[in-house]
């Protein structure tokens, strides 16, 4: 390794750590939560497009 760059600490498994599986769940579930947000605001956002289309062709 070059003088310039420190020697990094092996990593060590914490005993604190939780299993794997939780963590996999974990993310599922923040991955489908960020999707039905992302759904929510794509449902709101072509919904009020509509309204401002039909607002602006009724007038």
């Amino acid at each position: 390794m070059s003088k310039h760059h420190a020697e990094l600490p092996d990593v060590v498994d914490a005993p604190h750590r939780r299993p794997k599986t939780n963590s996999t769940s974990r993310r599922l579930i923040r991955a489908a939560s960020f999707a039905m947000v992302r759904g929510a605001a794509y449902a709101t956002g072509t919904a009020a497009v509509s309204v401002l289309v039909w607002w602006l062709t009724s007038r």
